[in-house]
């Protein structure tokens, strides 16, 4: 048999990791954002990864409840390490929903609200700005 095999490489086991040590006060923070109405749902699961491995669970059996990977229970359980709780909230650059218009085109449609006003009309009517 090959040595992968006989310590469980590449079965789908899951490796132990020592648990995560997270203080009251960061474990309570958590919690809290936990408990938020609005708190990102990607925050969350990140939150509930993180508790989840506070706790010393396995990278397997964080993941499959929460509808995730091994891989990601590693790079939060890392992330946070070197980052502390702020990286949890943190967005990747190229991620998120893609802005619809430039900043020029921002740019422009501020300064004619701000500096023109229509001829015997108030500044500010949204109809006649669209």
């Amino acid at each position: 048999m090959d040595n992968w095999r006989e310590f469980g490489l590449g079965l789908g086991l899951s490796r132990k990791l020592p648990a995560l040590t997270l203080n009251p006060s960061q474990q309570q923070q958590i919690r809290q954002w936990l408990s938020a109405p609005g708190t990102p749902q990607q925050v969350a699961l990140r939150c509930r990864i993180v508790l989840a491995a506070a706790e010393g669970q396995a990278e397997n059996a964080t993941a499959r409840p929460r509808g995730t990977n091994r891989q990601t229970v590693t790079l939060w359980r890392a992330r946070l390490g070197e980052r502390g709780l702020e990286s949890l909230w943190e967005i990747a650059p190229g991620r998120g929903r893609k802005p619809t218009y430039g900043p020029e085109k921002i740019k422009a449609i501020v300064e004619a609200t701000l500096q023109t006003k229509p001829s015997g009309m108030t500044p500010g009517s949204c109809r006649l700005l669209a």
